[in-house]
């Protein structure tokens, strides 16, 4: 089978971006012809993908291109897929031209986010509408609720769930600079290590994580944040317990020393970061935000926050920091049964290989 995701942003480290490289690497292990083409020159994003992968560009420089959607269509008449992929709500408008004239490609639109917050634009969703109606366009949930949410603000039914993948998480041959890193961060070694990732950016919401550890400095806890973004802007606000570390592009190394996974996002789909933490076997601690209870469930396999409030978040990690080490272990073993049966990454391949053959 001949497929093509394609995804409008470069590739890097949003969590569309790491789902598009490892899906496309699985499907090509398993012999598929697979080529990620994005709108936008990708030189300088850290790519991780399979060498059996291709990588194209179309060479779309900022703001809007009336040409930009024939450019697509005559490259994927050119390339000639079975499968045409799409990621990220910017693809939408400018494949509609593609959805018309290059009927013999089956074309497939994951919806990495909550559909009123992807795309607010009700006309917009009329002509998303109009092409699942027709059976052009066929959509791709990527967790329980965002699959509801889908199907009730587009008055349709049937729409694909696959949750998110991810390939197993291992350690580089920078772990043990990793491990000392962390060790000189810790009062002692009992010192529990709570671990953060994601751009430092408004929705992740790391204000409310910092001032909630600010809380916790009588505890013997260390937060460590990672993350693309202007660590700067935190300096101010973090408290003498916290450390805001910036891009690591080994983000596995520090899961595998922690113990347990923070997030303190206001909304989110199916975060890849919360499918790592699973990987590394550690205990996920989260806000509910968008589809985090449809993974995370409360006292099973991590704790959630009872609201978006300082104090909520405080009484969610007091609550985690006083538990026996035994319910600990607990959580973190039934991360690691679920990554290994739902989340690895050859599984979802797997899932969207027969959503494009039905």
């Amino acid at each position: 089978m001949k497929i093509i995701h394609l995804i409008s942003g470069n590739l890097g480290q949003g969590g569309a971006e790491r789902l598009v490289m490892d899906l496309a690497s699985a499907q090509a292990r398993k012999g598929h012809d697979v080529t990620i083409c994005s709108f936008r020159d990708y030189s300088g994003s850290f790519i991780d993908i399979d060498k059996a992968v291709k990588l194209h560009h179309l060479g779309k420089k900022k703001g809007i291109s009336p040409r930009f959607p024939f450019i697509i269509s005559k490259y994927l008449e050119k390339e000639a897929p079975d499968i045409v992929n799409c990621h990220l709500p910017a693809v939408f408008l400018y494949i509609i031209h593609a959805l018309r004239v290059c009927r013999k490609i089956k074309f497939f639109y994951t919806i990495h986010s909550f559909p009123i917050n992807e795309e607010p634009r009700e006309w917009v969703r009329a002509l998303r509408r109009h092409f699942i109606q027709k059976g052009i366009l066929r959509f791709i949930a990527i967790s329980d609720s965002i699959k509801t949410s889908f199907d009730t603000l587009y008055s349709v039914s049937g729409t694909a769930m696959i949750y998110n993948g991810r390939k197993p998480l291992v350690h580089s041959e920078r772990f043990e600079e990793v491990k000392k890193e962390v060790s000189s961060f810790k009062k002692d070694e009992n010192t529990l290590v709570f671990i953060s990732a994601g751009r430092l950016v408004q929705q992740k919401n790391f204000p409310l994580m910092l001032e909630a550890f600010r809380n916790l400095e009588n505890e013997n806890v260390v937060l460590l944040i990672l993350g693309a973004g202007d660590k700067e802007q935190y300096e101010n606000i973090r408290p003498a317990n916290a450390h805001v570390l910036g891009l690591r592009n080994n983000v596995a190394d520090y899961m595998f020393c922690a113990d347990a996974f923070c997030l303190s996002s206001r909304s989110e789909g199916f975060p890849i970061t919360i499918i790592e933490a699973m990987s590394a076997g550690i205990p996920i601690l989260s806000t509910r935000a968008g589809g985090v209870p449809d993974v995370v469930k409360d006292g099973v396999n991590g704790l959630l926050s009872d609201d978006m409030s300082v104090k909520a978040y405080i009484g969610m990690l007091k609550k985690f920091i006083s538990l026996q080490r035994a319910e600990k272990e607990r959580m973190a073993q039934k991360n690691s049964r679920d990554f290994a049966g739902k989340y690895d990454i050859d599984i979802c391949a797997d899932k969207y290989l027969e959503a494009y053959t039905h």
